[in-house]
């Protein structure tokens, strides 16, 4: 694994250096509860998820860390892998993460993106619920400190006036700062 880990690193340290990134997302797609327990996250993903976000930081650049579905008996795992940020934070039924779950255990240590449900809202919702979610996100995010309500990044199958709607729903003055971990 040490070998993977070596060239992960050394291509993400490029494309922030050379590429005039800001980010790297790891995806770690399949290391949420449904699919690793707790103590296989930390065998198996933990110390290659920490190498990539020191290599990132180090490059001068920020990662963050994409794990879908129910993650959220291992949020404090992820800040300790030194990651500015996690997304999606599936709320149910697609996982498990609460916004205020969330905020509470690591809100003052991760950037939080997600919390608004792709498929059941998102893909399948009514135009109210929709306009509704996203709203209710925004607001709540901002009572939280800064989360940032956001769907999943591969659903692009949703209509388009829905990423549209979360787009011109947000506040045009917000801003956020990357405080680094």
């Amino acid at each position: 694994m040490d070998y993977f880990d070596y060239e992960a690193c050394a291509w993400a340290a490029a494309q922030i250096k050379l590429g005039k990134l800001e980010s790297i997302q790891i995806s770690s797609p399949y290391a949420g509860a449904s699919f690793l327990s707790r103590d296989s996250y930390r065998q198996l993903v933990f110390d290659s998820v920490s190498k990539m976000s020191a290599a990132v930081q180090q490059a001068g650049g920020h990662a963050y860390l994409h794990t879908c579905g129910n993650i959220a008996d291992r949020l404090w795992i992820f800040a300790e892998t030194g990651v500015a940020g996690i997304e999606c934070m599936d709320p149910p039924p697609l996982g498990d993460a609460t916004l205020d779950q969330a905020v509470a255990e690591v809100g003052n240590d991760l950037c939080l993106k997600g919390n608004i449900d792709s498929v059941n809202v998102l893909l399948n919702g009514s135009d109210e619920r929709v306009q509704h979610t996203i709203k209710t996100s925004i607001e709540n995010g901002k009572q939280a400190g800064g989360p940032i309500p956001a769907p999943r990044p591969w659903q692009s199958r949703f209509p388009m006036e829905n990423t549209v709607d979360i787009c011109e729903s947000w506040p045009l003055n917000t801003r956020f700062t990357f405080v680094p971990v």
